[in-house]
């Protein structure tokens, strides 16, 4: 969850640097309308006064919008650098959260990994239960502690959504401990990795904390949230098939269970290869010649080596199926890096 936004980094630098073309022409301009409006008119009232502070405000070079100039650098290093600052602090404490909900579900679910998954620090005895209940309430306090000094409203709503799904995910009480039911299982992953975290990032960044714009859903950003909405489908209903065994003891009602195995492999890589279908076909039709380019022979390339790569694995294998999975998120993150085009 921490990697993908990188390719939009590059994109809200380009952004500042515009952004603060724009503000001096357009203060450049209030500046003239301020002098002509304002000559020869009589100094004396407390209007003019204060129409003439505007017009030095404006020679200045400073901005009517009292926001912007207290933290937004006038330099485009320093620009660079408060950008960067900003997706740092998201980026880590999207990091801590995503480590609260992996060390929540390894809590609860210690007797499962002794069977699934034999070798995590926890269901091995290498770190005590106690010991996992610290590491992962502090990155939880970490988490929604960096997001309340950073002070931006997307950001706190991703991380409590995040923290929802996730504790309601792998929480033993009534009607929660979602996991048991493939449809809330997925439905987890879809919204807090699909649609939450590309939203709601993307809204801290562009509109909200750096640049306050009005809200604007750009194209990217919708193919983007579609895009990954079904590949964390997928990976939702593949990441159980390495875990068979010990969900079907203990209850876990997920489709590998289901239906098993073996068809619910080929099931995700189908859904994959035609994710990556609609992919190319809607790359083929930008107007632009290299993003059309790269978006087919780079999406083409990927569909064919996950092709090629899971005709060798072993379905019955926990170890090859994990190793698959793994696989997966490699091919899910690189696409992140063609999307800026």
């Amino acid at each position: 969850m921490t990697i993908g936004p990188c390719f939009l980094f590059v994109s809200y630098v380009k952004e500042a640097t515009r952004y603060k073309t724009e503000k001096i022409q357009n203060n450049y301009h209030i500046m003239r309308h301020h002098r002509n409006h304002y000559r020869g008119i009589e100094v004396g009232s407390t209007f003019h006064q204060r129409a003439r502070r505007y017009v030095v405000n404006a020679d200045s070079g400073e901005s009517f919008e009292s926001a912007k100039p207290q933290h937004f650098p006038k330099t485009f290093l320093g620009s660079i650098k408060y950008c960067l600052d900003v997706f740092t602090k998201a980026i880590v404490a999207a990091a801590l959260m995503t480590c609260y909900v992996t060390g929540f579900n390894h809590l609860t679910d210690v007797e499962i990994d002794k069977i699934n998954k034999p070798y995590r620090p926890l269901a091995s005895g290498e770190y005590s239960f106690e010991t996992g209940v610290i590491l992962t309430a502090a990155c939880l306090i970490l988490s929604f502690g960096i997001g309340w000094i950073v002070g931006s409203p997307p950001l706190m709503w991703a991380l409590s959504i995040h923290f929802l799904l996730g504790t309601a995910y792998s929480i033993d009480l009534p009607l929660l401990r979602w996991k048991r039911i493939a449809a809330l299982a997925a439905m987890c992953m879809v919204v807090g990795r699909g649609i939450t975290f590309q939203v709601a990032y993307f809204l801290h960044m562009q509109v909200t904390y750096v640049f306050q714009r009005p809200t604007m859903l750009p194209r990217s950003l919708i193919f983007a949230t579609a895009f990954f909405s079904f590949f964390s489908l997928v990976l939702a209903l593949f990441k159980d098939i390495p875990d068979h065994e010990g969900d079907e003891k203990y209850g876990i009602q997920s489709l590998s269970v289901h239906l098993g195995q073996k068809k619910v492999f080929w099931i995700c890589v189908s859904l994959l290869e035609m994710i990556y279908g609609v992919v190319i076909l809607v790359g083929a039709t930008s107007s632009n010649h290299w993003s059309r380019m790269i978006t087919v022979s780079t999406h083409g390339v990927l569909a064919s080596v996950l092709w090629y790569r899971s005709k060798s694995v072993d379905v019955k294998s926990s170890s090859a199926t994990e190793s698959f999975y793994m696989f997966l998120w490699k091919v899910t993150i690189n696409p992140y890096k063609f999307f800026s085009f």
